[in-house]
């Protein structure tokens, strides 16, 4: 199947800003991580270190993707190949499917691992014999 100019440049643009973004999440996930005992200056009132540990690094990947999410959004248009989201809106207890996973599906799915996170670490706590007894 031979692609039009339009489809190559459209691929060719994808390409490009998925080769960037994930460059930029390896250097987020793996560079700071590795380098993190170096970077002792202090950033918004914390080690940097720290800070891309426990809240930098989770602001950047949500960046990522709502840059993302725009980009090709918009990108879409310009080649023509957007989706038309009415056909796509279903209701789900009577409100729009977007607004849950926007409003309480993503908490759902936070309450759910945090859940799972404590399970799990109880259980291994047990397994190694340093579970704390709560009774006290």
């Amino acid at each position: 199947m031979q692609l039009s100019d339009s489809h190559e440049q459209y691929w060719q643009k994808n390409l490009n800003i998925t080769a960037v973004l994930l460059a930029t999440w390896f250097v987020v996930t793996f560079v700071v991580a590795y380098f993190g005992r170096d970077l002792t200056f202090t950033f918004f009132g914390w080690p940097f270190s720290f800070w891309m540990g426990a809240q930098g690094s989770l602001v950047v990947y949500v960046v990522i993707i709502v840059y993302y999410a725009v980009y090709m959004g918009r990108l879409d248009e310009e080649h023509g190949v957007a989706e038309d989201l009415e056909d796509l809106t279903f209701t789900f207890f009577g409100w729009p499917f977007s607004f849950w996973m926007g409003a309480q599906g993503s908490l759902v799915v936070y309450v759910v691992i945090i859940v799972y996170y404590a399970v799990y670490m109880g259980r291994l706590d047990e397994e190694h014999g340093v579970a704390e007894d709560l009774e006290d």
